[in-house]
């Protein structure tokens, strides 16, 4: 089996989140779910808690 290392970009993450959200997303909900991406992919998502509007 080929291991693959998975590298979350800021723009997959919101563009996940625009376009597999049923309702409007506000930039709160874009910064609350940055933050929780940062909380659970540590190293990874950290640069994510730093993003603002």
């Amino acid at each position: 089996m080929i291991s693959q290392t998975l590298t979350l970009e800021l723009k997959q993450v919101l563009g996940a989140l625009l376009f597999g959200s049923r309702r409007p997303i506000s930039v709160a909900d874009m910064r609350r779910v940055l933050l929780e991406v940062a909380e659970q992919n540590g190293d990874v998502g950290g640069r994510f808690a730093q993003t603002s509007a």
